[in-house]
């Protein structure tokens, strides 16, 4: 069986390594390499990195007939879509074209879209999946041809949980390929009722202590590590990466309700905040412990 990947980052990876220990991956397309680091120097994607020598790639940030008429000539038996990022034309999975399958990380028809890891964790979603769908025109809205169910604790962070999706993704494609073989996958269209997770915006960045306590928790996790959710101290800008919540309340928002040497409680709407990991504007992240020591905040101090 000759298999081609479609994929960039970080999430195809595992799969990437996965396919080529079974001597399977015969071409991946990829983003072109893009400059990276303080100098600026071209870097390839993550998954072009890791086949590097290995199989062949393309590189191109458009998909033209061309490019497909070159694919077509490599006699691919299968092709899998995962955390590429580009635009792939019709032609690519029709008219006689290699079967094409997309790799979605959550449960179609909930969170179509670019962002539906951080869409997960912000609704407090009790579940999440691998998804396994047609490709179509409209993004994300393939019929289902196989679906894995993942229960959340509840305290995962993007980064935490894309991870713990991706180590998981060849095991499910082994699932699925077991099933296509023996003719036992039925694609199941996905209908008009579907939740679309779109990129967080800046506004949405910034937490706002009116909330409930929950809901701020959700938003940080969301946002943990990249891109951050942050509140200002002191004017100056603090990205908080990860807290809990705790029973409370205060007659306003915002406001360092106690401190001592080892925690910081912050009111909230419905709740106190308790940050335990920040970084602040300019300096590296570092425990809640060392922000207290450095900045010394006050009882009645605001963020904001």
């Amino acid at each position: 069986m000759k298999i081609a990947l479609f994929a960039s980052g970080e999430f195809a990876v595992p799969l990437a390594l996965h396919l080529m220990e079974k001597n399977i991956l015969a071409l991946l397309f990829t983003k072109t390499d893009k400059p990276k680091g303080r100098g600026m120097k071209l870097k390839p994607t993550p998954v072009a990195e890791v086949v590097s020598g290995k199989v062949d790639v393309i590189k191109a940030d458009k998909l033209t007939k061309s490019i497909y008429q070159e694919y077509i000539e490599k006699g691919i038996d299968i092709a899998i879509v995962i955390d590429y990022g580009i635009y792939i034309p019709s032609y690519f999975y029709k008219e006689n074209a290699p079967f094409m399958v997309n790799i979605h990380p959550s449960l179609l028809p909930r969170w179509r879209g670019p962002a539906p890891i951080q869409w997960t964790i912000y609704s407090g979603d009790l579940y999440t999946g691998i998804t396994f769908h047609q490709l179509s025109k409209e993004i994300d809205a393939g019929d289902i041809l196989y679906q894995v169910k993942y229960e959340l604790t509840g305290r995962e962070t993007t980064t935490q949980l894309e991870a713990m999706l991706s180590e998981k993704v060849p095991v499910v494609w082994e699932e699925f390929m077991s099933l296509y073989v023996e003719g036992n996958i039925k694609a199941m269209p996905q209908g008009k009722d579907y939740t679309y997770a779109a990129m967080f915006d800046k506004d949405m960045m910034h937490i706002d202590f009116s909330k409930p306590c929950q809901e701020i928790d959700r938003l940080v996790r969301a946002l943990a590590d990249v891109p951050g959710a942050y509140a200002m101290f002191r004017n100056k800008r603090v990205k908080i990466l990860y807290g809990e919540c705790e029973e409370g309340s205060y007659e306003e928002y915002g406001k360092v309700v106690y401190v001592n040497r080892e925690k910081l409680a912050i009111s909230t709407g419905a709740g106190f905040y308790i940050p335990t990991k920040v970084k602040p504007e300019g300096k590296r992240a570092m425990p809640i412990s060392a922000f207290i020591a450095g900045y010394k905040p006050e009882v009645g101090e605001s963020w904001y």
